[in-house]
């Protein structure tokens, strides 16, 4: 059964869609993976016909609706220059506590991290980073201590500031 063609019904999947499949048009490809996809969707799913699905399962279900959340920096809008002047309760408030907007604040940060990886030149420092990220668990540790480092007053305008916030990773 096939939930969705037009990618519009993944806002509404729920619980009882599991065992249902739905498919994603090639206008989400870019939105869902700005740089590329993940292990071999992109050669052997998107290639042949320019859209993407996902069977829902419980784990599927969940990573769909995460996608649903996902955004590209055009979208996105995060008033980065009012939050480097924003006292702590306000940045608690407005980006970490609201999901839409802290989900769009890993997203900026993890791009950061990754155009940092890219920035290497040698193919064999950008490969040892690229490694050494690897592992979910030190890639989203790093950008989760940038996104903590917004409640701390002297670092938040380094954090908020693209060209700061590359100089903070390396």
């Amino acid at each position: 059964m096939v939930k969705s063609r037009d990618g519009e019904g993944i806002a509404t999947q729920n619980f009882q869609d599991i065992g249902s499949y739905t498919v994603f048009p090639d206008t989400y490809w870019r939105r869902m993976f700005p740089r590329k996809g993940f292990g071999k969707i992109e050669a052997e799913d998107y290639a042949r016909n320019k859209t993407f699905g996902i069977m829902t399962r419980e784990e599927g279900l969940r990573i769909t609706n995460d996608l649903h959340r996902i955004t590209t920096p055009e979208e996105r809008s995060l008033p980065y220059q009012d939050m480097a002047t924003w006292g702590i309760e306000q940045i608690k408030e407005d980006v970490l506590h609201d999901e839409l907007k802290y989900t769009h604040l890993q997203q900026d940060l993890s791009l950061s991290l990754l155009d940092y990886i890219e920035s290497f030149k040698e193919d064999d420092e950008r490969n040892t980073l690229k490694h050494f990220f690897m592992p979910p668990g030190i890639f989203d540790g790093v950008v989760n201590i940038l996104a903590q480092q917004l409640t701390k007053s002297p670092i938040r305008p380094h954090v908020c500031d693209p060209a700061a916030r590359m100089a903070l990773i390396h």
